[in-house]
């Protein structure tokens, strides 16, 4: 149930903006989804965007996700520190013939208590941010109905995004109707 009503929230937020053309962010404010447990509430960024290079911010935190061309990776950066992440996969998702290049990168690697996931579209930025460790995700807000469906694809590939650390016990499975 807890399944169903958070896909509700997250790919039906606004059935009047039913486009099938793929959207170019613009420099304003973005909306995630923030699940701790079995709680969920509403955080609002202010979005920078130039190239793959992503700078969120709202008062008291911020964080940039950041594609070093020259190097080949990417990079976190928040008031606190600086990483390298590591590129665990980079799968293209066909979504009504839009093709989008995920990655999956992790931050922390291998660190008990401190890996993160982040899926990162290359042209739309941080869609799903995940705790590899603790029962708490960031999920993109959206009213793109092509943007929401490309992130229930992601969050319920099981080899892409596997569930397997998730301790909420709130498992994400692809909707299906019984004829």
């Amino acid at each position: 149930m807890k399944a169903l009503l958070f896909l509700l929230i997250v790919c039906c937020t606004s059935c009047v903006n039913n486009t099938n053309s793929r959207q170019e962010i613009r420099d304003d404010s973005i909306t995630f989804i923030w699940t701790n447990k079995d709680a969920a509430s509403i955080k609002k960024y202010h979005l920078s965007h130039d190239g793959r290079q992503y700078r969120y911010a709202r008062p008291g935190e911020s964080f940039s996700l950041l594609y070093n061309s020259a190097q080949q990776q990417w990079l976190f950066r928040d008031q606190y520190d600086s990483a390298v992440l590591f590129l665990e996969k980079e799968e293209i998702f066909t979504v009504n013939s839009a093709h989008h290049t995920i990655s999956k990168l992790i931050l922390d690697k291998g660190v008990t208590d401190g890996e993160m996931t982040y899926m990162v579209d290359h042209t739309a930025g941080l869609l799903v941010m995940k705790s590899n460790t603790w029962p708490r995700a960031l999920y993109r807000k959206t009213d793109d109905l092509q943007l929401s469906a490309l992130i229930l694809r992601i969050v319920t590939d099981n080899e892409f995004f596997p569930n397997a650390k998730d301790t909420s016990r709130v498992k994400l499975m692809m909707p299906h109707a019984k004829y």
